[in-house]
C-alpha cells in the first residue's frame, strides 16, 4: 500500500484497524449504532411530542431500517453507513422541524 499522503493513511489506519478511538468517549459513540439507535429515538420522540408529522414519517423509514439491521444475524456499520450521513440532517429535522412542514 504506497500513499501519497502518509499522515492521512496513518490516520485511517488508526481509525479502522486500532482500538484508540474507542477509548475517546464522544469520538467513539460517532461510530456507535447504538448511539446513531438512541438518536433517531429521541428525534422521534420530539417530533411526536411536537406533532411534526411530515418528519415522522421520514424518521419512521430509518427507524424501521435500523430495527431491520439489528434483528438480522450481523450488526455491522456497512448496512447502515447512509444513516451515519445522514445523521446531520437528522439533526436538522429535531432542531428545524418548522422549516419541513408541508403547508395545504
Amino acid at each position: 500500500m504506497r500513499s501519497k499522503i502518509p499522515i492521512l493513511r496513518d490516520i485511517y489506519y488508526n481509525i479502522s484497524r486500532e482500538t484508540t478511538i474507542n477509548k475517546i468517549p464522544i469520538i467513539s459513540m460517532m461510530f456507535s449504532l447504538g448511539a446513531m439507535f438512541w438518536g433517531v429515538l429521541i428525534c422521534l420522540w420530539y417530533n411526536i411530542y411536537k406533532k411534526r408529522k411530515t418528519i415522522l414519517v421520514i424518521l419512521s423509514l430509518i427507524l424501521l431500517l435500523q430495527l431491520t439491521v439489528l434483528l438480522g444475524p450481523m450488526v455491522l456499520v456497512r448496512y447502515v453507513l447512509i444513516l451515519f450521513f445522514a445523521f446531520p440532517l437528522l439533526l436538522a429535522f429535531c432542531l428545524n422541524g418548522n422549516k419541513f412542514k408541508i403547508e395545504k
